[in-house]
């Protein structure tokens, strides 16, 4: 049988120990144990952000000023 944790209990608890029970036709029984640690990584990684030169010269002059200037990049 599968078992399933949410990721929110994993990121809390980083640490589980599990228990497992089974048996064979004759009725023999065993149990086994086993101890799971892990790390869960919650930081989010800053991104880069790059923009275009705004005009060819890279300076809104007068005249550009009053022209709607379109503002590109990548992310």
């Amino acid at each position: 049988e599968n078992k399933t944790k949410a990721g929110s209990d994993l990121a809390a608890d980083t640490s589980f120990e599990v228990s497992v029970e089974s048996s064979d036709e004759a009725g023999n029984t065993v149990t086994t144990t086993g101890t799971s640690s892990h790390t869960v990584d919650v930081e989010a990684q800053a991104g880069t952000v790059s923009v275009d030169n705004i005009t060819t010269d890279d300076v809104i002059n007068a005249s550009e000023a009053d022209e709607t200037i379109t503002v590109t990049g990548t992310a």
